[in-house]
């Protein structure tokens, strides 16, 4: 009697027999030893980058592997190319077959491999050598259904690699190196999707069913297979290290074909009815089936060609309301600006269309702006000799300038007080001219906070994230030290792809635990002092702009963070305390100028690190004078190798409440505003440094303004009571 066939083994059957297979090569050669990992590597016309692909499977650390290359009707050289390596290593199998599609090839691959696990290689990418064995010994040892790691985008320009890395867990840092359910934290479904950066367990596939979609073409069916394995997953693992080497310039990809327009929504039509099949499923997956769906068909709309783009965006409202109708969006899952373009896309169709098509003339200008400067650059190093002897001339004009402002021809120094500024304008405009766009983009912001301290760090990130430009790219460390589960969820729900919140979880020096101020004055934690540690616990970062947590952003803080501190341990404020307290000076026994405020600090961690000044604070902070909690170590241990940036970089706004705007302006070479609130909008970094909070006191504008940022954070939906000074 003829044994009952497996949903699996009927869908295996029917790949079987879809086209003609024309050569199995290898396939009856048995290994020494059981298979551990199946290598499944679809070819289709790939003889430019087969052979390095190639190269990295068969040179793996891990030596009990299977490679089973699927040629799907390749016209080019890529069949003789697999068959030169298979007659050098059996392990390599050829399944050499008809052309139909990515989907068919991928199926047909793992349906036919041995191994515990199988793994996807695409034939224009490659691997790191220990990739397999490293990945095959986590997922043994923990019992995984899947496992996945960082992974690395690249392309080659004038014979040179250029990587960029790719943290797949990025937007929820905790999921990282634990086994996990996506059952369970759906927080995974919002990851970075893609299918080849892992090994899965085979017995885990076929028990699931688990397979591509096998419509023509290379068509995006890595969606429905990715969604499936984290649906099905009982024991998954996001490991952070990068092996795989993802290929972004091969001209034939899929990404770059304008003309596949409505392949995505065949392929979440092929999820769908995944879903539909089992109710239960379907009423735990169908919010992030939307969500996903919703993002990769925005990724869509952004690929095709313009002549597409309305007739997609048409259809692409329509199965919008139809998910809203049905209730099946959940919109807690979206960010802000996901939000806006779903309620675009949902009600003013039009709206989105323009918005795109502008956004991308931008970009493609900026793209080629950038180019000229770039050639401009290379090419005119008078131009850039000129810059620096202007810039030396401007340092003596304000130190001449500032001799003046120090004497008691006081309203010389008043008459005198936009010279500084019009220089360096100058300066600034000629540099810009130069260089424009041609700056690091990347920017590494540090913030410390405890959980008393959580809500103000949320709202100054939350108003960091607003208002910096959409061009740079912010990795926020928040060095946390003993937050709960709902603040941490509330830092991690502001992350996205040009704003990474890297919530790293620290304890407090033993030496400074039980730390209290002598004088009870706590409206600084304790917590500050975990400044000394950035250079340790950021080891790999080179520069950091650290700010405290009752700060409001105002502007973009590129430019602060490409200020030059070769040398230097920092960038800094100069703090007024200097003049308008200088018994304080004293009791430090300070001998320097100035003093600086810590609130803003671009730290240069190489040069602390190289030199012990880690240790150096921690001594003073324990054997030297202080009064404030961090500052007083930091400033006798800097001494002078600081530089002095604007204050809009670190505005205290109690400035105005101890001198007027004339004073300020002596004091800071710089043209201040007359009346407090102007000088507040015109802050960069509004630091709310005094004993009274906005978030705590009504103090008139700050706390408008401190409301303002509050309801667009993570806290919007606390209510946010404040109560009189007076009372």
């Amino acid at each position: 009697m003829e044994k009952m066939m497996t949903e699996y083994e009927k869908a295996a059957r029917k790949t079987y027999e879809k086209v003609p297979i024309h050569e199995l090569i290898n396939f009856d050669k048995k290994p020494e030893k059981p298979v551990k990992v199946s290598i499944v590597i679809p070819v289709c016309n790939v003889e430019v980058y087969l052979r390095e692909c190639l190269d990295s499977a068969v040179k793996q650390t891990l030596k009990d592997i299977e490679i089973i290359c699927v040629n799907d009707g390749s016209t080019d050289n890529s069949l003789t190319i697999l068959k030169d390596f298979a007659r050098k290593d059996n392990r390599i199998k050829i399944i050499s077959k008809d052309n139909a599609g990515y989907g068919h090839t991928m199926n047909i691959g793992m349906d036919m491999a041995q191994g515990e696990y199988i793994t996807i290689l695409e034939s224009d990418d490659f691997v790191d050598l220990h990739m397999y064995e490293d990945l095959y010994k986590l997922a043994t040892e923990k019992r995984l259904d899947w496992i996945k790691s960082d992974f690395n985008r690249f392309v080659v320009e004038n014979g040179e690699i250029k990587k960029t890395y790719i943290d797949i867990a990025r937007r929820a840092k905790d999921l990282y190196n634990k086994v996990i359910s996506p059952k369970e934290d759906k927080r995974a479904f919002s990851l970075v999707m893609q299918t080849w950066s892992g090994i899965y367990k085979r017995t885990f596939l076929i028990e699931n069913n688990i397979r591509h979609n096998e419509t023509p073409g290379a068509s995006y069916q890595d969606n429905g297979f990715w969604f499936q394995t984290m649906m099905y997953a009982s024991r998954a693992f996001f490991y952070n290290k990068p092996y795989y080497m993802n290929r972004r310039d091969n001209p034939n990809s899929s990404v770059h074909n304008k003309e596949k327009v409505y392949c995505m929504n065949v392929e979440y039509d092929y999820i769908r009815n995944i879903l539909e099949k089992d109710k239960a499923l379907f009423l735990q997956y169908i919010f992030q089936y939307s969500y996903k769906k919703f993002l990769n068909y925005i990724f869509t709309y952004n690929r095709i060609g313009n002549e597409y783009k309305w007739e997609f965006l048409i259809r692409f409202q329509k199965e919008l309301i139809e998910a809203d109708n049905k209730g099946e969006i959940d919109w807690q899952l979206y960010k802000e600006e996901e939000k806006k373009e779903l309620l675009l896309v949902l009600n003013h169709p039009e709206e989105f269309f323009s918005l795109k098509r502008e956004e991308k003339i931008k970009r493609e200008a900026e793209k080629e702006k950038k180019k000229e400067l770039d050639i401009a650059k290379k090419e005119n190093t008078q131009l850039k000799n000129e810059i620096l002897k202007m810039e030396e001339q401007c340092k003596d004009k304000q130190r001449y300038i500032y001799r003046l402002w120090n004497s008691r021809s006081f309203k010389l120094g008043k008459t005198l007080i936009g010279i500084p500024r019009k220089i360096k304008d100058c300066y600034l405009r000629k540099q810009r001219d130069t260089e424009n766009n041609n700056e690091n983009k990347k920017v590494h912001i540090v913030c410390i906070t405890d959980e008393n301290y959580s809500m103000p760090t949320t709202v100054s990130i939350t108003s960091m994230k607003l208002n910096k430009k959409e061009s740079s790219i912010y990795t926020i460390h928040i060095l946390a030290n003993n937050i709960s589960s709902d603040s941490e969820n509330k830092f991690l729900s502001l992350s996205d792809e040009n704003f990474i919140i890297d919530l790293i979880k620290v304890e407090q020096d033993e030496r400074f635990k039980t730390f209290k101020k002598g004088d009870g004055d706590l409206h600084v934690s304790p917590a500050a002092i975990l400044k000394f540690k950035i250079p340790q616990i950021l080891n790999n970062v080179g520069k950091v702009l650290y700010l405290d947590g009752d700060t409001i952003i105002q502007g973009d803080l590129r430019d602060l963070y490409n200020t030059n501190i070769t040398g230097k341990y920092a960038a800094v404020v100069k703090d007024i305390l200097s003049e308008r307290n200088p018994k304080h000076l004293k009791f430090l026994k300070y001998k320097n100028k100035f003093y600086f405020n810590s609130g803003m600090m671009l730290l240069n961690l190489t040069k602390i690190r190289k030199e012990n000044i880690t240790e150096k604070l921690i001594d003073y902070r324990l054997h030297g004078i202080n009064h404030f909690m961090d500052q007083d170590a930091l400033n006798v241990v800097f001494k002078e190798n600081v530089v002095y940036v604007s204050p809009r970089y670190n505005f205290l706004n109690k400035f105005y409440d101890w001198w007027d705007g004339e004073r300020l302006s002596v004091f800071y070479m710089e043209n201040m505003a007359d009346r407090a609130k102007t000088a507040y909008k015109e802050a960069v970094i509004l630091h709310l440094g005094s004993h009274e909070k906005p978030w705590i006191y009504d103090m008139g504008y700050l706390t408008r303004l401190y409301k303002k940022y509050y309801k667009r954070s993570p806290y919007r939906n606390i209510r946010l009571e404040v109560k009189s000074i007076e009372g």
